[in-house]
């Protein structure tokens, strides 16, 4: 009888944990950058905004994910102005901006030339910051962190440790997998993949918050809304990464839902999706040209574009747990 009535009780209690979860995600608010000035009608994603909390660096896409350009905003007056082409970007396929946690240089991956006939197209670089759009001269980052795969998505954490994802590494499961590189002694040590996250299907963009508390990836595994689905997992003082949660379906969308990064404080996830929305602002029927060529140039067509989400009562949610 009382291992029946723990049973019972255990049950019960996951299924309040589960309406709790759901609820906090229900009440999170999901609100587009800047829009009409980051996002437009064009094609914009993957954020990285400066420690300091001034600077916004995203990727401008000009044929979808074919050709990119790396974006600089400044933020005035508690608006993000005009991007301007980052002094470094314009010529090359140049993707995924981060910045140091020190805010003096940026990440970026570029298929520019490397000098190494030993290395992929799609490397990760680095470049110092001179001040607000003064850069110096890109450097290939060293070690075994750039190599035989094509490097997408790195990000790094605040002890200097690579996580990024590919398609060309032992130890995947997938199509795309998530793969960690430790900096030892200022080296990138050989690429390790994160096993307990990978699947068969496609795991990717992942990024870690600046306490080290929270891993947030996109994945197309079963589960989610049809795409890629966003997902966080909490991390233990181990450092072992736990089983991912859904972000529900405010957070995540139909479409794709990609490019998760925590802001510098931790509390707020920037991410890029393509959602058409809101739904009311969508013409039933389209009447003229003009209003045909209206639509397409707005920010709600459906090419990707840069939101972000407030997420503090779920990580205040999960640290109780």
């Amino acid at each position: 009888m009382k291992i029946l009535l723990a049973l019972l009780f255990s049950a019960t209690s996951l299924v309040s944990q589960a309406q709790s979860l759901n609820t906090i995600l229900d009440k999170i608010e999901v609100k587009m950058v800047a829009p009409g000035t980051i996002s437009t009608g064009g094609f914009e994603y993957g954020t990285t905004v400066s420690p300091d909390g001034q600077w916004l660096s995203f990727t401008k896409g000009i044929s979808g994910f074919n050709r990119n350009t790396i974006l600089l905003s400044e933020k005035k007056n508690g608006q993000w102005q005009a991007p301007q082409i980052a002094s470094f970007s314009g010529e090359w396929n140049d993707v995924n901006p981060y910045f140091s946690k020190d805010g003096k240089g940026l990440y970026f991956v570029s298929n520019r030339p490397s000098n190494d006939p030993g290395l992929k197209k799609r490397n990760w670089w680095y470049v110092e910051r001179k001040g607000n759009n003064h850069w110096g001269k890109p450097k290939l980052v060293q070690g075994k962190v750039n190599g035989v795969h094509d490097m997408i998505y790195p990000t790094i954490t605040s002890q200097g440790n690579a996580y990024f994802c590919t398609y060309d590494l032992p130890g995947g499961k997938g199509r795309l997998d998530l793969y960690q590189s430790k900096l030892v002694n200022g080296k990138y040590q050989p690429p390790v993949a994160l096993k307990n996250l990978n699947t068969k299907y496609s795991d990717a963009d992942p990024d870690m918050s600046p306490n080290g508390r929270f891993f947030a990836f996109t994945s197309t595994r079963p589960g989610g809304l049809g795409h890629y689905d966003l997902y966080i997992c909490t991390i233990d003082k181990k450092g072992n990464i736990g089983k991912p949660i859904h972000l529900g379906a405010k957070i995540n969308s139909r479409g794709m839902d990609s490019d998760p990064i925590f802001s510098p404080d931790g509390r707020k996830l920037y991410f890029s999706s393509n959602r058409i929305t809101p739904r009311k602002k969508h013409p039933k029927k389209f009447t003229s040209y003009r209003a045909l060529e209206q639509y397409l140039q707005s920010a709600e067509n459906g090419l990707m574009n840069i939101y972000v989400a407030d997420i503090s009562p779920l990580l205040d949610y999960l640290n109780q747990e």
